[in-house]
């Protein structure tokens, strides 16, 4: 959490106070897939995520009036070396975990198997496109997500379905649990 949300939280909240004075200014954040629909083992880095995106949607309605805009950037998987870097902790897995996707998961991470699809120098020509507002980001500057790798495409789209589901199941008692008015 300390490098996922509370540091880049301590630095929007630094940047944004002279982003208000100047009247314009553009945040950046960087997250991930994991941040809308995490895979097993992977929960506090979703979390960490998760908690940047909440912060950054709030805070693009907080700063608008300001000219500061605030763009999430939710990457996929991408050429990066993050499954290189990937160091498991000093306790291994409850035995319970033995065989599982979260297994499966921390052994791809771990030992270099993991393979992503996304070129991280076309992502990056992508994000720089947005923020100054030509090429793909032309018309488009008012955008305040920008998702990136077709895996992360996909993972939208189950999430999609998640809550279509959710909203076909309960959408009933969803819309029968309100005050009554008399």
């Amino acid at each position: 959490m300390e490098t996922l949300y509370f540091g880049p939280s301590r630095l929007i909240r630094t940047a944004v106070k002279h982003m208000r004075q100047r009247r314009f200014g553009i945040i950046v954040n960087m997250s991930s897939g994991a941040a809308l629909e995490s895979n097993p083992s992977m929960g506090a880095y979703a979390a960490g995520k998760g908690a940047l995106d909440s912060m950054s949607k709030a805070l693009a309605k907080e700063v608008e009036a300001f000219n500061v805009r605030v763009l999430t950037v939710l990457l996929g998987t991408f050429n990066t070396g993050m499954g290189n870097a990937t160091v498991l902790g000093e306790n291994p897995p409850p035995a319970d975990y033995k065989g599982s996707l979260s297994e499966k998961i921390m052994d791809m991470m771990s030992t270099g198997k993991f393979a992503p699809n996304g070129d991280k120098d076309k992502a990056m020509k992508a994000v720089y496109e947005v923020v100054v507002g030509e090429g793909v980001g032309k018309g488009h500057e008012a955008e305040t997500a920008l998702p990136l790798g077709q895996d992360l495409a996909a993972r939208i789209n189950v999430v999609q379905g998640y809550l279509a589901h959710a909203l076909d199941v309960f959408g009933s008692v969803c819309n029968n649990v309100y005050l009554e008015k008399n």
